[in-house]
């Protein structure tokens, strides 16, 4: 294990890592009350500035140490953002006051959520200098990861009273988790999708047959890749997630 250090505060996070080695994360200023993105390359813990307020924190990065996350604004609203070359870069929003971006892929899609201009949460995919609102299987949706081949995972809020349930983005079309599962998954509840790679195998956690709450991954089926199985249960408990 390898203490990374801070940026001058008690504290740091590391969120996200790339095959290079290099840590996005968060840590606080010597103000011990200031949080703020960083890239770790090493040797150097680096702080990626804001987009103009107080405060950011970097969620994701891809192998070409290209980091997102949020920052506040001037304005005192949070904005996604892309660390390039030593610049911070503002993704705008869907219209709405926030957004915040939680996963870059290889090819720099962007993934996050933000808020429309009638004030709910979609998931957006940046690319191409775009964000596109990708919509929801509910009334809300976050999205968290993005592989090679732009398949897009996370969570959305469904039903009254409100349930949150895992969902996959592919081709266009946003689908419920919970309606690919074979039989072998019977009694399973997929709440969240936190991860996917680049063979389609998604992470995240959801409800046993009996209740509990466990961390798990989802192996597509073959030759049919538009089914998913449960593949694999961790035993842990879960008690929740992050959620912005």
């Amino acid at each position: 294990m390898q203490d990374i250090g801070t940026l001058g505060g008690t504290n740091s996070l590391g969120y996200a890592i790339n095959d290079n080695g290099q840590v996005a994360g968060y840590s606080y200023l010597s103000d011990n009350e200031t949080q703020r993105g960083f890239l770790y390359d090493g040797a150097v813990v680096r702080d990626l500035g804001t987009l103009g307020g107080r405060e950011s924190i970097a969620d994701g990065i891809n192998n070409s140490g290209k980091v997102v996350g949020y920052s506040s604004t001037a304005d005192g609203s949070n904005h996604a953002f892309v660390y390039a070359s030593g610049s911070m870069t503002d993704l705008g929003t869907l219209g709405g006051g926030s957004s915040y971006a939680a996963a870059i892929n290889d090819l720099d899609q962007i993934v996050g959520n933000s808020y429309t201009v009638d004030g709910v949460r979609h998931a957006f995919v940046y690319r191409d200098g775009m964000m596109m609102d990708l919509g929801t299987i509910g009334s809300e949706s976050f999205a968290e990861a993005i592989n090679a081949s732009g398949q897009i995972v996370g969570s959305a809020y469904v039903g009254q009273p409100i349930a949150e349930r895992a969902f996959i983005y592919s081709d266009g079309n946003m689908r419920d988790l919970n309606s690919l599962l074979d039989s072998s998954a019977a009694g399973w509840t997929i709440f969240v999708a936190r991860g996917i790679n680049n063979s389609g195998w998604i992470s995240g956690f959801g409800a046993a047959p009996d209740g509990t709450r466990h961390a798990l991954v989802l192996v597509p089926d073959v030759p049919e890749p538009a089914v998913w199985v449960v593949g694999l249960v961790v035993a842990c408990g879960v008690a929740g997630l992050r959620r912005r």
